[in-house]
């Protein structure tokens, strides 16, 4: 005899109250708890053992998106990898660093100070700007994307040298 899969539809699970696992077909199911919550859960069985992976709550992700991630998931069965185990490897790995659209606050300065420090007639007041930047502010605010520094990240600057440097 062939297994039913797909059996929920949308009005069916819109009706379900009762308690417990709400079969939809080749390891879904619909789980409604004593609280009225409901979510996916993905069961399966890799090397002798019985595993059930959440996929999200019904609120968030539809019977069809429910079965998408179900397939996906079988797919990880079906090669021997534990989806479970699968996505807490990738959680681990770094997503690759994305550029800025927003400049940093070293790239501003540093392009400010090209430009205007040009104006200066003393080589040392042109190397006293730009030694108090590298030593005070970009190790705290160099590398944050101007349009996120905060008065408070200003202040984190200028805090510890406020009353011993003029």
């Amino acid at each position: 005899m062939a297994r039913l899969i797909q059996q929920l539809t949308e009005q069916k699970i819109r009706a379900l109250t009762k308690v417990g696992f709400h079969h939809d077909g080749a390891g879904l199911y619909l789980q409604i708890r004593p609280g009225g919550a409901r979510s996916w859960i993905y069961r399966y069985r890799l090397n002798s053992r019985t595993r059930d992976m959440g996929l999200g709550a019904l609120a968030d992700v539809s019977l069809v998106g429910a079965r998408g991630k179900a397939s996906e998931a079988r797919a990880l069965v079906d090669d021997g990898i534990d989806p479970i185990e699968h996505n807490r490897a990738q959680a681990v790995i770094p997503a690759a660093p994305k550029r800025l659209s927003t400049p940093t606050f070293e790239e501003v300065a540093e392009a400010y100070m090209t430009d205007r420090l040009k104006r200066l007639r003393s080589g040392v007041h042109r190397d006293q700007w730009q030694q108090t930047l590298r030593s005070y502010a970009y190790p705290i605010i160099g590398l944050m994307p101007v349009d996120e520094i905060e008065t408070n990240d200003v202040l984190a600057v200028l805090r510890p040298h406020w009353e011993s440097k003029l």
